[in-house]
């Protein structure tokens, strides 16, 4: 799936042992350089942890959750796998996640300690229209990430070529583009892989049932149980013509 920006960031920092206080120094030095950014702790002791949103220019999650990681294993001595995987955990923000969820949340019942409060005048351009929104959330929660990817893409190539009637030549041509044209997406070096992958986009796109995806074609079984039978029987009996 290609990697999105966002423009704002909702993020969670949550040692193993909690935020100890040199950890919590070097956070607070990189919350003093952003332009807009709102962060707090929670908790005390082992349980001590950060929330902070931001705003500004688009940034994918991942560079934001490496950048992350660095500072922390600059200061957490006992830094491993585990905290890797854990410690960090980045999202989109679509809207005022600081205000919802940090500040006017019910299920919170203890105070959280504000450590800065740089917020935009107006932070409803830097998210996404209800459009996108809609659009973004549908990606995030499909089964299959990658076949919704391709049915957005194949759904914008219909629109780009004014296309009516969607056929298997029409999603051939798309893969061939973004394979061998556009190069947007890793060749199908198999063929078998590749008309198969033209069989089944097109089934997941248009909805459309095609028993000889599920079950055996008929013709061609009939023919073969003949041919069993005919090979079971006694000579006498064996003209089934």
């Amino acid at each position: 799936m290609v990697a999105k920006k966002f423009k704002s960031l909702a993020v969670t920092i949550r040692p193993r042992d909690g935020v100890a206080d040199d950890l919590l120094k070097e956070f607070q030095t990189w919350f003093n350089k952003q332009e807009y950014i709102y962060a707090v702790t929670e908790k005390e002791g082992s349980a001590r942890h950060i929330h902070f949103q931001t705003w500004g220019e688009e940034k994918y999650i991942s560079d934001m959750k490496k950048q992350m990681k660095r500072i922390c294993e600059r200061k957490i001595t006992d830094w491993d796998k585990a905290q890797e995987k854990y410690t960090v955990f980045v999202k989109a923000a679509y809207n005022d996640w600081y205000e919802d969820y940090l500040e006017d949340n019910p299920d919170k019942p203890e105070e959280v300690n504000e450590l800065i409060n740089k917020i935009p005048d107006s932070t409803l351009s830097y998210y996404p229209d209800e459009e996108e929104d809609e659009r973004m959330k549908a990606a995030s929660n499909a089964v299959d990430k990658h076949y919704h990817e391709l049915t957005e893409e194949l759904d914008s190539y219909v629109l780009q070529h004014d296309i009516v009637d969607i056929t298997k030549m029409t999603v051939a041509k798309f893969l061939h583009q973004k394979q061998h044209v556009d190069k947007t997406m890793k060749v199908i070096r198999e063929q078998k892989i590749a008309r198969a992958l033209v069989t089944t986009l097109y089934t997941h796109y248009t909805k459309e049932f095609d028993s000889s995806w599920y079950l055996p074609d008929v013709e061609n079984t009939n023919k073969q149980v003949l041919k069993t039978i005919a090979q079971l029987a006694p000579p006498e009996v064996q003209d089934l013509t």
